[in-house]
């Protein structure tokens, strides 16, 4: 909307020139919209960004630390952002060299409410016990019974992802948080 230009360009922002706002972090606009701590005027703005075919392109850009807009989404547990960004494309399984996926992401924070989205979105039943595994590893009891309780997942005894989750329950010494 107008509006929301209007404020954005007062804030500094030129929507006509920044794609990538902050140098040092290379955040682009995406990244720091979710962030937004109102959700009606964060999801007017991340939802006028997104449509923006300058900026839209963007959508799976990582920062300086590796990290997507859907992985800031994640981090903050803004759910609203979190649909908008996976409605408009963005990567459920995107991540930099060395940083993690959105998923794993949600994992490690203990974020339920954005993994039960995110896990929703994933398609790759073999990616699932690697998600078992890790979940396992951040005593993250919630993911575990999650993963656990998926119709489509299925262990088979032999498979390296069955004995790595095996030896991860191994040292997983109790199911109660």
């Amino acid at each position: 909307s107008m509006g929301v230009r209007l404020m954005l360009s007062r804030s500094g922002l030129d929507l006509n020139k920044h794609v990538t706002i902050d140098n040092v972090e290379r955040n682009t606009v995406l990244h720091l919209a979710t962030l937004l701590r109102n959700e009606i005027a964060g999801a007017e703005i991340l939802q006028m960004l997104l449509c923006d075919s300058r900026i839209a392109p963007s959508i799976d850009e990582l920062n300086a630390k590796g990290m997507t807009a859907l992985c800031y989404a994640c981090l903050a547990g803004s759910v609203w952002a979190l649909k908008l960004l996976i409605r408009h494309g963005a990567s459920v399984s995107k991540s930099g060299e060395e940083t993690n996926s959105p998923i794993i992401t949600c994992i490690q924070s203990k974020n339920n409410e954005t993994f039960d989205i995110l896990l929703s979105n994933i398609d790759d039943v073999d990616s699932v016990s690697g998600l078992l595994i890790i979940a396992i590893a951040h005593n993250n009891t919630y993911v575990v019974d999650m993963l656990l309780s998926r119709s489509d997942f299925k262990f088979t005894s032999g498979s390296p992802s069955f004995n790595e989750i095996l030896v991860s329950l191994s040292s997983f010494s109790t199911f109660d948080e």
